[in-house]
């Protein structure tokens, strides 16, 4: 792990956005990977992000609390150095807590660039564009007039073998 790299002993996320390491009145650079679940494009993300480097966190946002644990036991069965932080979304809302997130990150800092990584799957037909990549086209929208975030699309190809793409998700009798 790099040492510019978010560490949180004995944790598996950040209590609040306050934990998140920053230096006061300069430039931080913040990288934000979405994962909605523990997939091979998310996994490839996270790659990037380490080869990026700046301070990561990957977000989560939790629809339902039965599903916290669940994703909680995923990370720590994968070892995944990246800190996780798990925003609640009482009503459904992707971008409701994605939005009061990254404005935390902002306001610590008018300095402060916040990068997002969309996992997204490409080499797909042209009629499963439309069912695949819509939230990260929502979220696109929804941050690209924003000053202070940069939106980094990393694709992963899914070359007609699914077995793949889920190939990373534990079997719940190894955890």
């Amino acid at each position: 792990m790099s040492s510019e790299s978010v560490t949180f002993p004995d944790r598996l996320e950040p209590a609040s956005i306050d934990d998140l390491d920053h230096e006061p009145g300069q430039i931080n650079r913040f990288l934000v990977i979405l994962v909605e679940e523990l997939n091979m494009p998310v996994m490839n993300a996270l790659d990037y992000a380490k080869l990026l480097g700046g301070r990561s966190v990957a977000v989560h946002n939790l629809f339902s609390f039965s599903d916290r644990k669940e994703i909680e036991d995923h990370w720590q069965h994968h070892h995944i150095d990246i800190p996780l932080m798990i925003l609640d979304s009482p009503n459904d809302s992707v971008l409701g807590p994605l939005r009061e997130f990254i404005d935390g990150l902002l306001k610590r800092n008018e300095s402060n660039i916040v990068t997002i990584l969309l996992p997204v799957i490409t080499g797909l037909k042209w009629w499963q564009r439309y069912l695949h990549n819509q939230t990260a086209l929502m979220i696109e929208r929804a941050f690209q007039n924003k000053a202070g975030v940069v939106i980094i699309r990393v694709p992963y190809s899914l070359d007609g073998d699914t077995h793949e793409y889920l190939s990373c998700r534990p079997n719940k009798t190894n955890l």
